[in-house]
């Protein structure tokens, strides 16, 4: 019985297609500009103390894990695949069909998609942080 032989790949012809790449980069960066509201709401909610502000730390560097991670992975597989999408601007990606898996929608859809959970997050956030120091400063603390 013979083995088959493996085939190298080769970075421009068997690549998968990049992750997110049909996202325009003002939604990425929307996207981050939530989340890192989201943080600022944390360290201006829970960071008053020294034991909370441990935990918003760590909060702080898992996101900046979560971000930079997949944009260093997506922008390697970019280098490697010799990958350079014609740009957009960024009111043609919000007006133009965007595929997904459940179905087409315009990019303007998408981007609500992607920006809604952090953004009520924002406000469930700001609003639990403005209950905390109302009730500190109720029970005179």
């Amino acid at each position: 019985m013979s083995t088959p032989t493996q085939q190298p790949l080769s970075s421009s012809g068997h690549m998968p297609s990049i992750p997110f790449a049909d996202v325009h980069w003002g939604g990425h960066t929307l996207l981050l500009a939530c989340w890192t509201l989201l943080i600022g709401a944390f360290w201006v909610g829970f960071g008053t103390e020294l034991s909370s502000q441990f935990m918003v730390a760590i909060s702080t560097v898992y996101m900046l894990m979560f971000f930079g991670t997949p944009l260093l992975i997506v922008r390697i597989s970019q280098k490697a695949a010799g990958h350079r999408k014609h740009r957009e601007t960024f009111a043609t990606f919000l007006s133009k069909p965007f595929d997904t898996c459940t179905g087409a929608l315009t990019g303007r859809e998408a981007l609500l998609q992607m920006a809604l959970v952090p953004a009520c997050l924002i406000f469930g956030i700001a609003g639990i942080g403005y209950a905390v120091h109302a009730a500190r400063q109720a029970a005179g603390g």
